[in-house]
């Protein structure tokens, strides 16, 4: 089923969870003006369910999609807080229809399956044309739990979890190959890895 669950204005959604949640792209609708917290029972395999927060949506009918992608993001650059995004799956937003997002804040949940081993160092990277932008926040525990952005964000697109210039989360790296040649009386090792760029 390739189809998007669309929620009304003013649904509420009861009992997502572990064995209930949304596999493929889910659109809230509001005609909230103001402020407006928008929750998508979200997941892909597992629940990964994610909040978008909007202080400042105008009145009228607004909408607002999102989807879990359980597959690493495309590649960018990172800046120079992050060592690595997860490889293991990503989060799109996007609104559809007039209203634009504007100085948002997002809750992406994450399970164990996703590698976080150090949340108090863990991020959001947001991606932003050919780089990934660092949204902040920490995760609540190791395992499964949540992050929150750290700073407020506008537009749409891919979200991923990330990890801090320090931070030792277990998707830190996705190794394609590695070698080593001798040369004379030196070793050159060489690698390729798959979730990161700029990095030595």
């Amino acid at each position: 089923l390739n189809a998007v669950l669309n929620l009304a204005a003013g649904a509420v959604v009861t009992g997502a969870g572990n064995g209930s949640f949304v596999e493929g792209p889910v659109r809230v609708n509001t005609i909230a003006a103001g402020n407006a917290v928008l929750s998508f029972p979200t997941g892909n395999r597992v629940y990964r369910p994610l909040l978008l927060e909007l202080p400042q949506l105008p009145a009228g009918p607004s909408a607002f999609q999102a989807e879990v992608f359980n597959t690493a993001p495309p590649l960018r650059s990172l800046p120079g807080t992050l060592n690595a995004v997860s490889n293991r799956s990503y989060f799109t937003i996007s609104s559809i229809g007039a209203q634009s997002i504007s100085n948002a804040v997002v809750t992406l949940g994450y399970d164990a399956a996703d590698g976080v081993t150090d949340a108090a160092l863990l991020r959001i990277a947001k991606e932003d044309a050919a780089a990934w932008v660092d949204i902040g926040g920490s995760g609540t525990a190791n395992g499964g739990g949540t992050i929150r952005s750290g700073t407020a964000f506008s537009g749409g697109g891919t979200f991923v979890l990330a990890n801090a210039i320090t931070g030792n989360n277990a998707f830190a790296t996705s190794w394609l190959k590695a070698g080593a040649q001798l040369l004379g009386k030196q070793v050159l090792i060489s690698w390729t890895i798959g979730n990161e760029t700029n990095i030595s």
